[in-house]
């Protein structure tokens, strides 16, 4: 039920709320980390950051993974809602569900088999996450921009990436890259000891570790992977 003041009047109105279940929850460690064994898990984390907005969550992986055909991205947009209420009236939202916990890797790999549009990654959209000792493997296809191995885009605050490797094809249009695509204008990225041995292929702002980047340090990383622009 939802109450609102509109031309001095006090009207009230009620929306109809399907509440999702979710299967397959990881448990969680001393820490409060959620401990990720296999696909089933990985995709339930990825709904607890994308839906029930728990960005913060910690993660560690145990086993190596080969993640669902329709595995999404961890940390995304959710598109515009739109609810028609008991009343004929609209609840419209939209909302960015930033990552900005700690993913470790534990030295595991997660192979993906990703296709979509644009900001595709195993980490869709971050803002101060820390991504550690971990390897991509497989392939991250997408017709449009922002598209990598590990982080399609970091938002402001610093993401840090660390010990992490890329073996995954990736390609798309603009700023593709091994190990990060984009970041905004204000993020800070921060890349140490990453290597990326994936073919990388776009049009324009392609990279071995990254696509386009600013305000960024890659320290002690290497590529081998071929890199292709056609822009």
């Amino acid at each position: 039920t939802v109450s609102y003041t509109e031309n001095g009047k006090t009207v009230t109105d009620s929306f109809d709320v399907q509440v999702e279940k979710l299967d397959n929850m990881p448990k969680q460690d001393e820490n409060g980390a959620y401990i990720i064994n296999n696909a089933a898990e990985l995709s339930t984390f990825s709904v607890l950051v994308n839906k029930a907005g728990k960005t913060d969550a910690a993660a560690v992986l145990k086993k190596d993974i080969t993640a669902d055909s329709d595995f999404t991205p961890i940390g995304g947009r959710l598109s515009s809602i739109n609810i028609k209420s008991k009343n004929n009236g609209n609840l419209s939202y939209s909302a960015y569900n930033y990552y900005g916990g700690t993913f470790d890797g534990n030295g595991k790999t997660i192979t993906l088999t990703l296709k979509g549009t644009e900001y595709l990654g195993l980490f869709g959209y971050t803002k101060g996450a820390v991504i550690k000792g971990m390897t991509v493997a497989g392939s991250v296809n997408g017709t449009g921009k922002c598209i990598a191995g590990l982080v399609a885009y970091a938002e402001s605050g610093t993401t840090k990436i660390v010990s992490c490797t890329n073996n995954a094809a990736v390609s798309g249009t603009n700023n593709i890259g091994g190990i990060i695509g984009s970041c905004g204008y204000s993020a800070v990225v921060e890349i140490a000891d990453c290597h990326n041995t994936g073919d990388i292929n776009g049009t324009g702002s392609v990279g071995g570790i990254a696509g386009d980047i600013s305000k960024n340090t890659i320290q002690n990383s290497s590529n081998s992977g071929s890199v292709t622009g056609t822009g």
